[in-house]
């Protein structure tokens, strides 16, 4: 790996780049788990009961749009659930970005050992 130079301004192109594909990502991972949050909120309305008859929890709404309000954000945590693990393996934000661009060529080097050392 050839560690060339690079003004500011491509850092933060990068960064962008990489923070725009989050993004997208993050908008399909909405868009599928939003298609299921209502049987999310169900599962998450009925917890696990060993003993007895399984209860339901009914819904604490106190605005008009708070039940929509609470869709939305079981759907944007979902998806946030669903798309990080394919996220993290594609674009790895903080190791990629700080170990590329704010890392000495010795501190590299350690942090390629270290991680030989863990994955074994």
């Amino acid at each position: 790996m050839v560690d060339t130079p690079m003004p500011l301004t491509a850092h933060l192109a990068e960064l962008r780049s990489r923070l725009i594909w989050c993004m997208v990502a993050l908008a399909v991972g909405f868009i599928v788990c939003y298609g299921f949050s209502d049987k999310i909120v169900a599962a998450l309305q009925s917890p696990v009961v060993l003993v007895g008859q399984p209860v339901r929890v009914p819904l604490q709404i106190i605005a008009p749009a708070e039940a929509f309000i609470t869709y939305i954000k079981v759907g944007l945590i979902a998806g946030l659930f669903l798309v990080l693990p394919a996220l993290h393996k594609k674009y790895p934000l903080r190791t990629l970005f700080v170990c590329k661009t704010g890392l000495f060529d010795l501190e590299k080097a350690s942090k390629r050992d270290q991680k030989v050392l863990v994955d074994h």
